[in-house]
Formats: structure tokens, C-alpha cells, sequence
């Protein structure tokens, strides 16, 4: 079995909030890539296709893979504080249950833990979305 241990996450919202919320500049490459960007450096970066869970399976089947790791990519949930970090988390945790109820072949996911101490570990055990 081919396992693939660094693969990430890939979420509009997350983005999306990533933008909004840190003020990022986007740019587009001749590529295909936008360029997340914080005070001129790439903070991360995506490609449209890469919200296809479909065109990743067949990436997953072209490179002869059998199971995929999810995890969430840097900056993670660290850059929100407070109540707007565990908001997140519990997106992120929530997100990442469907592609591995629904794939036709096993993808697991790490759990994203809010930072936060008003509330303790908040991104644990939910009912329905057990860890990896």
C-alpha cells in the first residue's frame, strides 16, 4: 500500500478568511497559481483544481497512491485569537470529516486544536468526526 503522509487540506472558507481576515495581497502566475502574499512574501498558495476533491483522486490514481494524510497547511489556525480561532478549528475539523466519509478509497485527516484557553481543547472528539 502507498500511503501519502504530506498532503494538505484544501478549503475556500479557510482561504477565503485567510484573505479577508490577514489582509493578504493575491497575485497570479503564469502557472496557474494565486499567490497568497504578506508584506511581498508568499504566505501559501493554491490552484483552482486543487479544490477538486474528483481531480485529486485522480492525481491520487495517476501517482499510484492508496491512501492520503490530510493536514492543514501554515499558517494554520494560529493567525485568528480568541473565539474567531476556535470558529475556525471546528470549520477546519468539520471540513475535513467529508472527503473522508465519502472518498472511494481511505483519506485521513490530523485534527486542528485551537490555541485558545477559553474554552479548553475545543477541536477534540465531536460526536460523528472521530480522530485519525
Amino acid at each position: 500500500m502507498k500511503i501519502d503522509i504530506h498532503a494538505h487540506l484544501i478549503d475556500r472558507h479557510y482561504y477565503q478568511a485567510l484573505i479577508r481576515d490577514l489582509n493578504l495581497d493575491l497575485s497570479r502566475t503564469d502557472t496557474g497559481q494565486t499567490l497568497m502574499r504578506r508584506n511581498g512574501y508568499t504566505l501559501l498558495w493554491y490552484r483552482d483544481a486543487m479544490f477538486d476533491i474528483d481531480h485529486r483522486i485522480r492525481l491520487m490514481d495517476s501517482q499510484g497512491i492508496d491512501m492520503r494524510v490530510l493536514s492543514l497547511s501554515s499558517p494554520n489556525v494560529y493567525e485568528w485569537r480568541g473565539e474567531a480561532q476556535i470558529r475556525m478549528a471546528r470549520h477546519v475539523n468539520d471540513m475535513t470529516a467529508a472527503p473522508g466519509q465519502s472518498a472511494p478509497r481511505p483519506i485521513r485527516r490530523t485534527r486542528k486544536l485551537a490555541a485558545s484557553r477559553h474554552r479548553g481543547v475545543v477541536a477534540g472528539n465531536r460526536p460523528g468526526h472521530p480522530g485519525a
